[in-house]
């Protein structure tokens, strides 16, 4: 869990120098990160920053997946971006399996039923049933999250 308050502390820094930006943690920290509540997450939004959320949800047995997920339904999220080492999601990994099929679009249903280790099962099952599209990308790709949040259609959108 620290170690996703460490990049949230990260990703804030980056991306402040050209939006607005909120992070919140699953706990507070103090004069580091304020703890998340669904209220603190609506203000931030309202106000037209980027919320970054933390430390899973606190818990122990949820995945960093799942709170994401959970976070996104509580706060009527339109979309959650998945940063990852590859591009976005493939039939296989394309780090073990250079032959693997890269997917631009998918939907959930096809995510689970291949088995595609992109999110977790519980986690998949909160997007379907919100109804909160994913798009899992490169996060070593320079100003990726900047270039989704215009509107380019970067790594793999799952919906």
């Amino acid at each position: 869990m620290l170690a996703t308050v460490i990049n949230g502390i990260r990703l804030a820094a980056v991306l402040s120098r050209h939006l607005p930006v909120r992070h919140l943690a699953a706990f507070e920290i103090p004069g580091i990160a304020a703890g998340y509540s669904v209220e603190t997450g609506e203000e931030a939004l309202a106000d037209g920053r980027i919320l970054i959320l933390s430390g899973g949800t606190g818990n122990p047995f949820f995945s960093t997946d799942s709170a994401a997920a959970l976070r996104a339904a509580e706060l009527g999220a339109s979309l959650i971006l998945k940063g990852t080492r590859v591009r976005g999601v493939f039939s296989a990994d394309p780090e073990k399996n250079p032959s693997a099929r890269f997917y631009p679009r998918l939907t959930y249903a096809r995510a689970l039923s291949e088995r595609l280790e992109v999110m977790d099962p519980a986690a998949f099952a909160l997007c379907m049933e919100h109804r909160i599209p994913i798009v899992v990308f490169d996060i070593r790709r320079p100003k990726a999250i900047i270039d989704i949040i215009a509107g380019k259609r970067i790594g793999s959108r799952i919906c």
